[in-house]
């Protein structure tokens, strides 16, 4: 027969093997998954500078620009394409929350700036048209400001992905730059941008991505 201490004894050692195993559940649970812009794609296939009437900046843009190219030259978006595996997709829908997570490289001249977040609904595509400067459901207003800081910035995008994620392979975001009572190109003589890590840059790991956490 047991002894109260062994019985003790015994009863601690399975509450611990049931805690280690709460804990690693736990993590298991909560661990994220990520899914980047599928770098198989290339030219205007990826993330471009939308400039309107059918022009797009750069092939391959190092850079993505919401705002003026140059000082009072063009009104460019960020167009941003996602291309949904079925695994991915699956975890969409699972998922809790959804992120676009994108890198903020610089600003200039955008102290009462905003960055509007739009949607591509039904967008079939990963690249880019005509109609998509025009187009799009605004999600969220005033998602970066020009106090945003340099650094990878999150916005939550979930009701939207998924409703997407549902019905299509492609999930398509824009950003756009907007100051009340002003419209770009200004002539102010100075260059009025958000500046982005494009996907197309050398370092992969600045690169635009959705985040997946279930």
């Amino acid at each position: 027969m047991e002894t109260p201490q062994s019985l003790l004894m015994r009863l601690s050692f399975l509450i611990c093997c049931f805690l280690s195993y709460s804990s690693l559940a736990l993590v298991h649970a909560t661990a994220e998954t990520t899914v980047f812009i599928d770098r198989d794609f290339n030219g205007i296939a990826r993330d471009v500078n939308l400039l309107g009437e059918a022009k797009f900046g750069g092939v391959e843009a190092a850079i993505l620009v919401a705002g003026e190219t140059a000082p009072d030259k063009n009104s460019s978006q960020v167009f941003l394409p996602f291309l949904l595996t079925d695994e991915n997709r699956k975890a969409i829908v699972d998922a809790k929350q959804i992120t676009l997570n994108v890198s903020l490289l610089s600003k200039s001249n955008v102290k009462d700036w905003e960055l509007d977040l739009y949607g591509l609904p039904g967008h079939d595509a990963i690249g880019a048209g005509q109609e998509d400067y025009s187009s799009g459901e605004l999600l969220e207003k005033g998602c970066l400001t020009g106090r945003s800081p340099a650094a990878y910035q999150e916005i939550d995008v979930t009701a939207f992905v998924k409703s997407q994620a549902k019905k299509s392979s492609f999930v398509a975001l824009k950003l756009v730059a907007r100051k009340d009572g002003d419209a770009l190109p200004n002539e102010d003589e100075l260059q009025n941008a958000f500046v982005f890590h494009s996907a197309d840059q050398s370092d992969p790991n600045s690169a635009p991505f959705l985040k997946i956490a279930p």
